[in-house]
């Protein structure tokens, strides 16, 4: 991982990304994330970069409030890598009155046991899929929630098919949702 520990970016107030942050392409080749450099992600709307409509409606919510209200809204959440569990800290600020701000900052992080790569894969292509949380990265296997651990222990996967929501664990104590 690089040592980067925070990413950043601006919306307008069409959500559209008018700016990043100066290590934003650093991070993104680090993460294997050629597809959101800065060059291809300035101009865009920020939800041409969540892939379902549970995230969408939680980072809509968390906008909305902070342009409404004009308080900083700081939430935690994970973002993984296939080797390392990151723990994450969003903080969502309104620069101005056009102006938003997103930074998300990795706390801490823990090695994986064994790598993983998960693939996004929409329900309409995938028959029997996993459902991921895009909040705490707990997997459902059609029974339960379970970490990344817990499910490497159980399937010994090194490839995970997923769909994207919110786990109910995480819409219940958000007040966001």
């Amino acid at each position: 991982m690089t040592e980067l520990r925070e990413t950043c970016y601006w919306l307008d107030d069409n959500d559209i990304i008018v700016r990043t942050c100066s290590g934003w392409d650093e991070f993104a080749l680090a993460n294997n994330g050629g597809e959101v450099l800065s060059g291809r992600t300035i101009g865009q709307p920020i939800w041409a970069f969540i892939k379902d409509d549970n995230t969408r409606m939680w980072v809509y919510a968390l906008l909305q409030n902070v342009r409404v209200s004009g308080k900083t809204i700081i939430r935690p959440y994970r973002c993984d890598s296939p080797e390392e569990k990151r723990f994450m800290r969003m903080e969502v600020r309104r620069e101005t009155d056009q102006l938003i701000s997103l930074r998300h900052r990795i706390m801490r992080s823990e090695k994986i046991s064994q790598a993983v790569n998960i693939v996004y894969q929409p329900k309409k292509f995938v028959q029997t899929r996993l459902q991921r949380c895009s909040i705490c990265n707990r997997l459902h296997d059609g029974e339960k929630w379970l970490d990344i651990e817990e499910f490497i222990a159980l399937y010994n996967r090194g490839t995970i098919e997923v769909d994207y929501t919110i786990c109910t664990d995480c819409k219940k104590n958000d007040p966001s949702l």
